[in-house]
């Protein structure tokens, strides 16, 4: 029904925005485009049940979770920063999210265990920023890159995603990415 719901509204401010008359001209405050709703990065999970996805209908972009069998939207993150990322483990049972403090662009990176809804930070370095590249099949790692060791260069890493012990792959006076697990 919520489905049903949302395309018919969707349906009616396109047709509203569509087929408006020209002549009329509709002035919008700024508050309005700061209010603006938005849902971005949806990522189905392993089994292919659930829906993990960004959403700012909070207030702030959390992380969401539908069941697509029940078509039940739960809230799974409540952080007053915005979550910039979302990943599933292989095992179904568990994220990795980004986010960082006061919109200072420094991600960090989280786990969260869905069973208990706990979450777990991995990195916790506010002055660095780290980009997430991968997670490994087995979901035993993460790979990304960061600027730990320079602010001008990004370097390539691999942590354990259980106990975030980071590991060094590439060191190189340059602006690297991460490309493939």
């Amino acid at each position: 029904m919520k489905k049903i719901t949302f395309v018919i509204f969707v349906s009616y401010i396109f047709c509203v925005t569509v087929f408006a008359q020209p002549s009329k001209v509709i002035n919008h405050t700024i508050q309005q485009y700061l209010n603006i709703r938005s849902v971005s990065s949806p990522r189905l999970s392993p089994d292919g049940k659930r829906l993990a996805y960004l959403t700012n209908v909070s207030g702030t972009t959390q992380i969401w979770i539908v069941d697509l069998n029940k078509e039940d939207a739960r809230q799974a993150t409540v952080f007053e920063d915005n979550v910039s990322f979302v990943r599933w483990l292989p095992d179904g049972k568990s994220l990795i999210f980004g986010k960082a403090v006061g919109g200072n662009e420094n991600t960090q990176f989280f786990r969260l265990d869905l069973i208990g809804n706990k979450s777990k930070e991995l990195t916790a370095n506010p002055q660095v920023r780290h980009n997430f590249g991968e997670v490994s099949k087995d979901g035993k790692r993460i790979y990304y890159t960061s600027n730990k060791r320079d602010k001008n260069y990004f370097d390539v890493y691999a942590m354990d995603a259980s106990s975030g012990r980071e590991e060094l792959i590439l060191q190189q006076d340059g602006n690297n990415d991460f490309a493939a697990v």
